[in-house]
């Protein structure tokens, strides 16, 4: 489990229902029956275009639109979209990681407990003890 590494990765966010559904009910020239049946690879289609310069973590997206306001309300909504997306991704892989460490943490304290009592009833069955314990 982790964030988008590649720019391919990126890009299939970028083409997902979390980034794109918001931008197409918001588009003004869909008709309401148009908004329902556009899927994200029709709206990808027919309105984006998407270049990664080889050998770069760059990803060029040109919207093309209408008109340029909706090419530009396109873009930003789909820059905030994705910014709103990572850092939601970002969050559930902190939650994940942070569940995982504290299982790991209470499994380890369980072992150390479960080794201090052995460590002690082996002292007590052989009368070894440890040298600070003798001195008291």
């Amino acid at each position: 489990m982790g964030q988008a590494t590649s720019p391919k990765e990126y890009i299939e966010i970028i083409q997902s229902r979390t980034v794109l559904q918001p931008v197409i009910d918001q588009l003004e020239d869909l008709t309401p029956e148009e908004k329902k049946e556009m899927t994200m690879e029709k709206f990808s289609k027919n309105y984006l275009d998407f270049n990664n310069p080889k050998g770069t973590g760059l990803i060029e997206i040109t919207v093309t639109a209408k008109t340029p306001e909706q090419a530009q309300f396109i873009a930003l909504e789909i820059s905030s979209n994705l910014k709103n997306t990572l850092t939601t991704l970002g969050q559930k892989e902190n939650s994940y990681l942070k569940n995982f460490f504290d299982e790991k943490l209470k499994e380890a304290q369980k072992n150390m407990e479960l080794s201090e009592s052995k460590l002690m009833a082996f002292s007590q069955s052989t009368k070894t003890f440890l040298p600070e314990g003798q001195a008291a």
